[in-house]
């Protein structure tokens, strides 16, 4: 006998899946579970935003090897949240983390 999917009660409004609204950059130093540095960029004006990110932080990104093209592409295409990429370093005892969420 299959069963019923219960139906939600009239009147009730249906939460639908929260889309993600920010890229996030988290910069995390010495094993600490508490990022040093955020950065969060509405994924709306993602591309706009990469205009006025200083070009210090975009040439440490490059730095820690972070394309920001390649970024940016990803997370286009991502449509739910999570980690898009996470780079450590161990000598520097230094991970960055890019999710969406």
């Amino acid at each position: 006998m299959a069963q019923k999917k219960k139906l939600p009660e009239p009147g009730k409004q249906v939460k639908a899946a929260a889309r993600p609204s920010s890229l996030f950059i988290r910069v995390f130093e010495n094993n600490e579970k508490i990022p040093a540095q955020t950065v969060t960029i509405p994924l709306g004006v993602l591309k706009l935003a990469r205009n006025f990110i200083p070009n210090r932080a975009k040439a440490a990104l490059e730095k820690e090897g972070i394309d920001l093209d390649q970024v940016m592409g990803l997370a286009d295409q991502q449509e739910a949240p999570g980690v898009l990429l996470e780079v450590e370093d161990h000598k520097k005892n230094r991970k960055v983390v890019i999710s969406i969420e």
